[in-house]
């Protein structure tokens, strides 16, 4: 009988019995020694057939919904950044990994995101809607990192020399501290590699990420100006490249 067989599921948790008993207003206990067929017949259980049978159904699709999520948080707790020496300089950190990374947060989010579009998930939701939100942050947090990463790269060349720090007394102070926070926050991520676990222990990253974006941008900005004044007084260095002038 179906409703036999939906009553033996080994997916039915303590809430779905709930459920059955309040459905047939009676509590039912068919682990309990002696219970048979008959003992069901007697209960009228079967006229809830169909809401039974209903209920094994969803238990069964919760369960199978609940282990893909938990694979999921299982999958990200072994996911890390993968950080590399920069210029062979002693404790001087960068991002590696990109290509990597994005593909495991694309997958991860597309995951989630048909988890949460699952009719089943309503017993999990607040588990998975915390999961998509420290996926999301992480997601927006790598992208703001690598650009700061790249526009960093690019003005250290030029920074670490003297003569531009006397031309752009200013911006080299704010290179030097979007420099040291940086740093900082690559060596972090060198010893505690674990991605969630870094973000969770980094509420604001996302903002501070930002921040060093804008300062960076400010920089580059002013140092184009910096450049084409030069170039609008010696027309001979628009031959010249921006670093090779510099």
């Amino acid at each position: 009988m179906p409703v036999v067989m939906a009553l033996r599921n080994p997916d039915l948790k303590e809430h779905h019995w709930d459920d059955i008993n309040e459905m047939i207003g009676q509590k039912l206990d068919i682990h309990e020694e002696g219970f048979t067929l008959q003992n069901l017949i007697d209960m009228n259980v079967t006229q809830f057939n169909e809401q039974i049978v209903a209920k094994g159904v969803e238990a069964t699709g919760q369960a199978k919904l609940g282990n893909q999520l938990q694979n999921l948080e299982d999958n990200w707790k072994i996911i890390q950044f993968v950080t590399k020496t920069y210029k062979e300089k002693d404790n001087c950190f960068i991002l590696g990994g990109a290509e990597d990374m994005y593909t495991y947060l694309d997958e991860g989010l597309a995951e989630i995101n048909m988890i949460l579009g699952n009719r089943f998930v309503k017993i999990m939701r607040s588990k998975a809607d915390k999961v998509k939100k420290e996926l999301t942050l992480l997601s927006t947090a790598v992208e703001e990192w690598f650009e700061v990463q790249k526009q960093w790269c690019y003005l250290e060349n030029i920074f670490s020399g003297g003569s531009i720090k006397q031309q752009l007394p200013d911006e080299s102070k704010i290179f030097e501290q979007v420099n040291k926070t940086f740093l900082q926050l690559n060596t972090k991520a060198n010893r505690n590699p674990q991605a969630l676990k870094f973000i969770r222990a980094t509420p604001n990253i996302v903002d501070m990420l930002k921040k060093l974006n804008a300062d960076l941008e400010r920089i580059n900005n002013k140092l184009n100006l910096y450049v084409e004044s030069k170039r609008m007084i010696f027309p001979r260095f628009y031959f010249l490249s921006q670093e090779d002038l510099i």
